[in-house]
């Protein structure tokens, strides 16, 4: 299970840079959409990471709720399901926060990098 993951997230890091770089290409033989581009490649970029850690957060989530459906319900394995559910949960909130972030920050750098159109009379 985990080498899954570990391979999922090796190819989409693979595939995101592949991705920029094939778009940096386009954008420098069209310059027409060279400032979408640059961004939409910039954002992609910059939401694998959090992206990685929900990736990671479930599927290590499902991969210590394997094993202890496995374990007699009682005792330690019991508290420790319930441990890996608040972990799961939290990590999975600070993912999306992060995320969110991320996006938002690209955002609000997009928005300041274009040229106000404002009247100044």
């Amino acid at each position: 299970m985990l080498a899954t993951l570990g391979m999922a997230d090796g190819a989409v890091r693979w595939l995101v840079r592949r991705r920029a770089r094939r778009g940096q290409a386009a954008a420098a033989a069209t310059p027409s959409n060279r400032a979408l581009r640059h961004w939409l490649d910039l954002g992609l970029v910059a939401a694998v990471p959090p992206l990685m850690l929900l990736v990671w957060t479930l599927g290590g989530h499902t991969a210590v709720a394997m094993i202890l459906a496995d374990l007699e319900p009682l005792g330690a394995a019991a508290v420790a399901g319930r441990a890996a559910i608040v972990v799961r949960d939290v990590a999975t909130m600070a993912g999306l926060f992060w995320l969110l972030s991320r996006i938002g920050r690209l955002i609000e750098s997009a928005l300041s990098s274009l040229p106000s159109r404002t009247s100044s009379a």
